[in-house]
Parts: structure tokens; sequence; C-alpha cells
């Protein structure tokens, strides 16, 4: 029968081979039985087998989410007062309340579009008031 081995060298699999275990391997490292426990770039700690870390993101990355963020709460904000623009489209009356929550949710609007997605992920996002 043959196993998914990794060669283990100072605790990571830099390799993974097919071997039935039978006749001598001529590879630097620890030669470990992993079967699918494992991977080429998992840790091995002499019992088991961790994945790796993650990869970091990139700047770019961080600001594209953090653009992506925008649009949701910006989405949200307008979506709040959907009912209350349709109201004003047809001619009708606001009340007090509903004034104050369309001013809020489009101050919220301009807050978030000043905000500098350039200085992802460090963005401090302003709290909604318009709830």
């Amino acid at each position: 029968m043959v196993d998914i081995y990794g060669v283990i060298v100072d605790g990571v699999v830099v390799n993974s081979i097919m071997w039935d275990g039978e006749g001598q391997l001529d590879m630097e490292g620890d030669i470990v039985l992993m079967g699918s426990n494992g991977g080429i770039g998992w840790a091995y700690d002499g019992k088991e087998f961790s994945p790796p870390p993650p990869p970091q993101k990139t700047h770019e990355e961080h600001v594209a989410l953090a653009e992506n963020q925008r649009l949701g709460l910006a989405a949200a904000a307008e979506q709040s007062i959907s009912l209350m623009r349709t109201k004003l489209l047809m001619g009708r009356k606001l009340t007090e309340a509903e004034t104050a929550k369309v001013n809020a949710a489009l101050d919220y609007i301009d807050e978030l579009n000043s905000l500098d997605m350039s200085e992802a992920p460090d963005i401090e996002w302003p709290a909604i008031v318009y709830d």
C-alpha cells in the first residue's frame, strides 16, 4: 500500500511523496507519514501537522475591502431612507422625525464619502446614527 509522507525540514513540510515505506529514501529532512493531514508549507511539531498562517493582505487588498465596506454602508443608509425619498417624490410631506432621519442618513453618507480609503485598514468608520 502506498501512503503520503511529508518531508520535514526545520519543522515545515517541504515536500510530499507517495511511498510504500519500503526501501531507502535519499532525501534531506525527516520523512513522516502524513496522509491527508498536511501539505507542503504546513508545520509539524513532532506530533501534529498544522496549516500555515493565512497570507497577509496587501495594501491594495485592504483598500479594495474598505471600498466595498464603504459602498455597503452607504447602500444601507440609502435603503433606510428610500420610503421617505418616495414620499418626497410623490409630493408628500415628511414628519419631523422622518426629516431628521433623512438628514442624519445623508450626513452619514457624506462622512463615508469623505474617508480616505488609502488609509486602509486603519480607517475610523463613522458611527451609524440614522437608525
